[in-house]
């Protein structure tokens, strides 16, 4: 019996290449689908130290010295590289170490410092606005802004024109001024010469009278209230905190 020959082996099936990427040579081996620089995986991690969304991690921007720039520039594999944070991580200058750890299991460590910030959409003001004047969508807009580290007690920018349009301002703002709460002026929760109850407090004791007014308050501002429905120099007056519509609070009686 004739021996026949063995079929020949089917040709490999080309790897799929996708749409805008050139062909890969004939007979070369596709390289490998490159790693994230380790600034990625960084970013990524910072956003979720400081409690950042997932949607909002790329709003983080992240930049470092060149020499540590060079470092994070490098591929991440994730059994290589272990990132954790020194101290409370907080937009602005962070530190933080790195693990790597060679094929071999030397352990290197860096310690890197970076700068935080974030953009976001704030109101801003769009023109001159002047103490006393309405918000309007003349005036102020949503735009894009950095933050970074903020001054202790530095109120955060307002990121919604819900409670702000039609407001009045508190100050006078030049345009290009990212509003915050205190820019706001808060609304009178007491009248001049209107009705309010009166809270005094007495141990476990709660007084309550009624009295009058002799001003505009805001909540937690100060304000003059004449006690009862005498007036002149029989009336009684008593220095009183707003807590509420109409409704303020002695602390000394």
């Amino acid at each position: 019996m004739r021996n026949l020959p063995a079929p020949a082996a089917a040709p490999p099936t080309p790897a799929p290449v996708a749409a805008g990427s050139p062909a890969p040579a004939a007979g070369a081996t596709p390289a490998p689908p490159a790693a994230d620089p380790l600034g990625d995986r960084l970013r990524h991690r910072l956003a979720g130290w400081l409690g950042l969304s997932p949607d909002d991690h790329d709003d983080l921007r992240v930049t470092a010295a060149a020499d540590d720039a060079a470092l994070l520039a490098r591929p991440a594999d994730g059994t290589r590289f272990r990132v954790e944070p020194l101290g409370r991580p907080r937009l602005g200058r962070v530190s933080v170490r790195i693990e790597e750890r060679d094929p071999e299991g030397a352990l290197t460590l860096h310690t890197v410092s970076v700068e935080t910030e974030r953009e976001v959409l704030a109101a801003v003001a769009t023109g001159p606005i002047r103490r006393g004047d309405t918000f309007s969508a003349a005036n102020v807009a949503l735009r894009a802004v950095t933050i970074g580290r903020e001054p202790a007690g530095a109120e955060a920018p307002l990121r919604t024109l819900d409670g702000v349009l039609g407001a009045e301002a508190e100050v006078s703002l030049r345009p290009g001024t990212r509003l915050v709460p205190g820019h706001l002026a808060r609304p009178a929760l007491v009248d001049r010469g209107g009705h309010v109850t009166v809270r005094v407090a007495a141990g476990a004791i709660e007084l309550v009278a009624e009295g009058f007014a002799e001003g505009d308050a805001a909540l937690g501002e100060a304000v003059t209230v004449r006690l009862g429905e005498a007036r002149g120099p029989r009336a009684r007056t008593v220095d009183a905190v707003v807590t509420g519509a109409n409704e303020v609070r002695v602390d000394r009686f």
